[in-house]
């Protein structure tokens, strides 16, 4: 394993703030889109220049008792000439039930309605714990962590409309066992309509990363353990890693005991820094150390600042849009 040296510097000034906790971005035809939530309130925003200016954040549904925190909230995708944002929601919350909710719109954000649930078990996604992608058309997948078999396993559901509709199917449970039981899962789309699902495993004590791979639309996928190395940890350590898909394959991050690592399939591992929670957009990766956040382009020096739960998407060109939360505020970057 090979210890990448990042050096520090502080990021620029924001480009706005907004009241809420764990913000997720997508983009998609010039347009940046924000969800995050607030209370049990879920809200968004938008951008058509890259994320130098937004919207004024609008409320789009309130959502029984939603499920926010500890990379739990709502998560947002562009289709073709839709929006959808997704959330866990129940009537009691906490844990106790939960369900996948959608919410779409057909017009650039203008309006919204209630989209399917897209769990078919009720109550199955207590957890809170999901991903969403888009991918050619209005192709979308989600995936969570489900309990409908009384242990967690990841579950998966695509749409090819959009969103409109939506079918289930069980992705991966350990024979007699669970997955890694509140660790957030991540799900990309690859230029030729591959899936790609990453989670946390749990396999005779060691909470290791798997990637779980589709070419057939999501109908069925292969898995592999990711790195080389392997983390024994009696405990769920709440921390799921990020997915990128470029140009080279498939880029993952995440943590193994209190370090960063980079890995694409098949290869080693790569030391990144000390810290928790990553994520990945484009050629950009972020993770929190205390009460900071740090974001590095491949081969560029670590920029840290204030906040936590960064989250990023690719801008093009080498560049990312940032949201991350800091005192129940979010707060937007660009990064160049």
């Amino acid at each position: 394993m090979k210890l990448a040296v990042w050096m520090l510097c502080a990021l620029t000034a924001a480009a706005a703030t907004f009241d809420g906790r764990q913000p997720q971005l997508a983009s998609r035809g010039g347009l940046t889109a924000l969800t995050f939530g607030a209370g049990n309130a879920i809200y968004f925003a938008s951008s058509g220049d890259g994320g130098k200016n937004w919207s004024q954040a609008v409320k789009i549904a309130e959502a029984g008792v939603l499920s926010l925190g500890m990379h739990r909230g709502p998560r947002i995708v562009i289709g073709s000439g839709v929006i959808v944002i997704s959330a866990v929601a129940g009537r009691k919350g906490r844990g106790q039930d939960g369900d996948l909710r959608t919410w779409r719109s057909l017009d650039g954000g203008k309006t919204w309605s209630p989209g399917p649930q897209v769990n078919d078990a009720p109550a199955s996604a207590r957890e809170g714990l999901h991903a969403m992608a888009a991918g050619p058309g209005n192709r979308l997948f989600a995936v969570w962590l489900d309990d409908r078999e009384g242990k967690k396993a990841l579950y998966g559901a695509a749409s090819g409309d959009g969103g409109a509709s939506w079918k289930n199917q069980r992705m991966y449970r350990p024979s007699g066992g669970s997955i890694c039981e509140c660790c957030h899962p991540s799900v990309m789309f690859g230029s030729n309509g591959q899936i790609y699902a990453m989670f946390r495993n749990s396999l005779g004590g060691f909470r290791d990363l798997y990637l779980m791979t589709s070419t057939n639309s999501g109908r069925s996928f292969s898995q592999q353990k990711l790195g080389e190395g392997a983390w024994k940890l009696d405990a769920c350590p709440m921390d799921g890693g990020g997915l990128v898909v470029d140009g080279a394959g498939v880029r993952t991050v995440w943590r193994r005991g209190d370090t960063v690592y980079e890995a694409r399939p098949g290869k080693p591992e790569r030391e990144i820094a000390k810290g928790k929670n990553p994520t990945a957009a484009g050629s950009w990766t972020a993770w929190t150390s205390g009460e900071d956040f740090y974001v590095a382009k491949s081969g560029s020096a670590a920029r840290n600042n204030k906040g936590a739960y960064p989250a990023l998407v690719d801008a093009g060109e080498g560049r990312a849009i940032l949201a991350y939360e800091v005192e129940g505020r979010i707060i937007t970057d660009t990064l160049e």
